[in-house]
């Protein structure tokens, strides 16, 4: 009897810690089944991922090779619009020197023959004004009686062709003057807007009936703003002075065919 009741304790005991060991791995059963689960969408979401970023590099690799025959297309428009920019720049540069070419012969500047390092424009005397007011005429009596004009008209219709020639000059060669030139004929006058000065910023190229000192800042004006076009083209200025022989360079540079570029 005793040894049936202990049989029948061991078999519940057994039974227990089975039961006990059971419900242990049915919860270790779960929790891997949950572990599995979890792992399960992350792989789902791992392979999503790589995928977006499949397509994104896919995409990215389509828009460079498009990129890339975009640039070829860019490349050879490029060299085109080069080209055709030489060739209209070279057009511009001939056309300059075509239009320079032109006022040289329309505005003849010449040496006055036995007179030294004098010169005309178009026929008439312009002299080389200084600082000073002259003392005696600056046109010799022989020319102003052979031209039949006074001394001061000659000045005047001289500065008006120098005038129109200068405004042409700026004009063509896109060389802003620093003091503006009114060309009108022999009433043309030049404009000071930049220095400190009191009263009219006008000032007069022709000597009748005007203030002699203010004349003379016009000369002066006149002789700045070639001195501007000439730097413009490189040209070495070495003297203001001479009004007519400095223009003469400068036509005899721009109306030369040009070996590089022309500012």
């Amino acid at each position: 009897m005793i040894n049936k009741k202990t049989v029948l304790f061991n078999l519940r005991k057994n039974k227990q810690q089975l039961a006990h060991r059971l419900t242990i791995l049915n919860k270790s059963l779960v929790a891997e089944q949950q572990s599995i689960a979890d792992l399960t969408g992350r792989l789902r979401e791992t392979k999503a991922s790589i995928q977006a970023r499949r397509e994104y590099i896919a995409t990215q690799l389509s828009k460079q090779r498009k990129a890339r025959r975009e640039s070829v297309v860019t490349v050879s428009n490029i060299s085109t619009d080069k080209t055709v920019t030489s060739t209209f720049q070279i057009q511009v540069q001939l056309e300059k020197v075509r239009i320079a070419n032109d006022l040289n012969n329309i505005f003849v500047i010449d040496l006055i023959p036995n007179f030294g390092f004098k010169f005309t424009i178009c026929g008439i005397p312009l002299p080389d004004y200084t600082n000073r007011q002259p003392s005696a005429p600056q046109i010799s009596q022989a020319i102003v009686r052979t031209l039949g004009a006074s001394e001061d008209d000659l000045i005047a219709a001289a500065y008006g062709f120098a005038a129109q020639l200068l405004t042409l000059l700026s004009y063509y060669f896109e060389v802003p003057l620093r003091y503006p030139i009114q060309p009108y004929g022999s009433q043309s006058f030049i404009i000071d807007p930049v220095s400190v000065i009191q009263g009219s910023r006008t000032f007069p190229l022709w000597t009748r009936g005007s203030l002699y000192f203010r004349f003379q800042y016009a000369s002066f004006l006149f002789n700045k703003d070639i001195e501007q076009l000439m730097c413009s083209q490189r040209l070495p200025v070495l003297d203001l002075k001479p009004t007519l022989a400095n223009l003469k360079n400068l036509l005899l540079v721009l109306s030369t065919e040009p070996t590089g570029k022309i500012m």
